[in-house]
């Protein structure tokens, strides 16, 4: 028997559930696939988008096309990244209105840490853009940093994911919270949790909350070269988040002797990663840009 859909209106989503299944699809929880089904809700996140008609829009995983249509009036052009042949046809149906729309059957990610090459290739054409969409969960954390580090990154992004993964990417210095991607992320972007999302809005429901997250570009960039160096630098630290950063920098060439020399240099004490804040990481960058020390070059991609 199918889970029972939001009544956001009078067997609206009870339709589209019923014509999914036809197609024989299923949300996979491997995917992270929860669809959003409540007018008030994707309402608000058009709203809250604060689009125009000369930004475009990245909206990766747009399941049944729900909010393209919303987004697509609102903005200049809207590219719908979806992965399953099925979903996308149902978006490209609900959005045949709008010749601004794209619909990409295409995984948004080219391997575990970069994005598809026809996005990348998209988002040098933008003059503005943003990326406004419900993630799928299984690639929440991918999606967004790739994003950020784009030599045209958007200006803004606006998402919906697990609460704990918006806590995570919105926390603090020395909070438990704040990590690896906290520190990638807020290197380029203001970022705020706007509103927690229950799991009643959702089929299937998940089992956590959700939440929405406002990411909005700092005015200061970095150089391409300085940040991988910076996503190397925090990668290695939050390897072994628990030991002082003494002892992480211990583990570089160079050894104990320079590990002591750099923290004495910036002041770092016994610190530990997690209670370093954004400048601090920043200098301890720069200090081993100087003397050629700092982590080798990142074998995956810049995530967690």
């Amino acid at each position: 028997m199918s889970e029972a859909a939001p009544r956001s209106g009078p067997g609206k989503w009870r339709a589209l559930i019923q014509r999914l299944e036809r197609l024989g699809f299923h949300p996979s929880r491997a995917r992270g696939q929860n669809f959003l089904f409540d007018d008030s809700l994707l309402d608000a996140i058009a709203a809250e988008a604060q689009l125009d008609v000369g930004c475009a829009v990245l909206e990766v995983g747009p399941g049944c096309g729900v909010l393209t249509e919303r987004l697509a009036p609102a903005s200049a052009s809207v590219l719908a990244v979806e992965l399953d042949p099925r979903l996308a046809e149902l978006t490209r149906e609900r959005t045949a209105a709008w010749s601004n729309v794209e619909v990409l059957c295409a995984d948004a990610l080219s391997g575990k840490h970069a994005l598809a090459p026809q996005i990348v290739e998209w988002s040098r054409r933008q003059p503005r853009w943003r990326l406004v969409a419900n993630l799928p969960y299984s690639v929440g954390t991918p999606i967004l940093v790739a994003c950020s580090r784009l030599d045209h990154p958007p200006e803004g992004m606006l998402v919906l994911l697990q609460l704990e993964l918006v806590e995570r990417i919105a926390a603090v210095p020395g909070s438990k919270s704040w990590g690896a991607v906290s520190a990638k992320l807020q290197l380029g972007y203001d970022v705020r949790q706007t509103r927690r999302v229950g799991p009643q809005v959702f089929w299937p429901r998940p089992t956590v909350d959700s939440a929405l997250a406002r990411l909005t570009r700092r005015a200061e960039r970095y150089s391409a070269e300085r940040t991988a160096r910076f996503d190397s630098l925090v990668t290695h630290l939050f390897a072994q988040r628990r030991k002082t950063v003494r002892s992480r920098l211990s583990a570089l060439p160079g050894g104990r002797a320079q590990a002591e020399a750099l923290c004495a240099q910036l002041a770092l004490g016994d610190l530990r990663p997690e209670q370093l804040g954004l400048d601090q990481l920043l200098a301890l960058e720069a200090a081993l840009g100087q003397i050629g020390a700092a982590p080798p070059p990142l074998g995956g991609g810049p995530n967690d």
